[in-house]
């Protein structure tokens, strides 16, 4: 079984309150590691879908370092993203290597997920919801 390098962080979009967590002005962002496969996907899934289903509304997938993804790992960011905009929220990815790219655009997900060169371009985009 491969190891899951998966790495979460929290970025505040404006001011935050200190009474409750506002998640209107949070991102969670995902670095999914080197692999994202169908050993390493699930614990990602799991995480994510334990996010929404707590509150969280804003994703920003940092792909920058990933080497290799399967079909398993690009399913988990499309039923992220279905999942979190049922929810009024919406999952972006940025800085998607070259190699990444390539594999990605056969099958088009940037039809359904936003896709940016740089990171502060998906927060951008994801403060304007």
């Amino acid at each position: 079984m491969s190891a899951c390098n998966t790495t979460f962080s929290v970025i505040t979009l404006g001011s935050a309150r200190n009474d409750a967590i506002d998640y209107r002005a949070l991102v969670f962002r995902v670095g999914p590691g080197a692999v994202l496969d169908a050993d390493t996907a699930p614990s990602v899934w799991v995480l994510v879908k334990t996010l929404i289903e707590g509150g969280a509304r804003k994703f920003v997938v940092n792909m920058n370092g990933l080497e290799f993804i399967d079909s398993y790992g690009i399913g988990i960011f499309v039923n992220a993203a279905k999942t979190v905009r049922g929810r009024g929220g919406d999952l972006a990815l940025a800085e998607v290597p070259p190699s990444i790219a390539r594999i990605l655009e056969p099958i088009n997900v940037a039809r359904f997920i936003q896709i940016f060169a740089a990171e502060q371009d998906a927060l951008d985009y994801l403060g304007g919801l």
